[in-house]
């Protein structure tokens, strides 16, 4: 379901130019990301009356931003060149250290709830589902005080993440003629 959201999201196009290819390499990078941010407890899937998956909202809570290297052989990632090849490995690899280092200055060392993704199924899209997955982390988020995080690489989901309180604070294109990347903090609802 997210390598089919992601399917027309710049940052994907850019690293997999060919979309042939792209639903390939991004349901690979997405499952085993996933399975990197999903035992930090701040992931939520929303589903159909059916059981299918039609959106998925994956966090880091405060603290957690920093991911280390064995958790990510764990996750799978040492077979990422055999998968994906070792040119698109260091390609990503570098455009993803060069966007975590940029975020990381942004946020300042201050505590935060980074919506780092958040994909809802494009036959779902606009009806609600992303809103429902973002409002579960900001509930959180809120209650303990600190403020939330996100970065997107399409214009068009500025306004959307402004709806629910998050301000634009950077705008910084990906080297090597890359997107566009959007920054946005929300304060706590009520606060700083």
């Amino acid at each position: 379901m997210l390598a089919r959201a992601f399917q027309d999201d710049p940052m994907w196009s850019f690293l997999t130019p060919d979309p042939a290819a792209r639903p390939r390499t991004t349901a690979w990078a997405i499952e085993h990301w996933a399975s990197v941010l999903a035992p930090l407890g701040a992931s939520w899937v929303a589903v159909d009356d059916g059981g299918g998956i039609t959106g998925a909202a994956l966090w880091f809570p405060p603290g957690k931003f920093e991911v280390p290297l064995g958790r990510m052989l764990r996750a799978g990632y040492w077979r990422m060149p055999l998968d994906l090849g070792f040119r698109w490995m260091l390609r990503a690899w570098g455009i993803f250290r060069e966007g975590v280092n940029h975020q990381a200055a942004l946020m300042r060392r201050e505590p935060y709830w980074v919506l780092d993704v958040l994909g809802v199924d494009p036959s779902r899209q606009g009806s609600g589902v992303g809103g429902r997955l973002i409002a579960t982390g900001l509930e959180l988020a809120d209650r303990e005080g600190v403020a939330s995080f996100v970065v997107t690489h399409k214009k068009s989901n500025v306004g959307f993440y402004e709806r629910f309180g998050f301000v634009l604070v950077d705008e910084c294109p990906v080297s090597g003629g890359g997107p566009m990347a959007y920054s946005l903090r929300r304060p706590v609802a009520g606060g700083r």
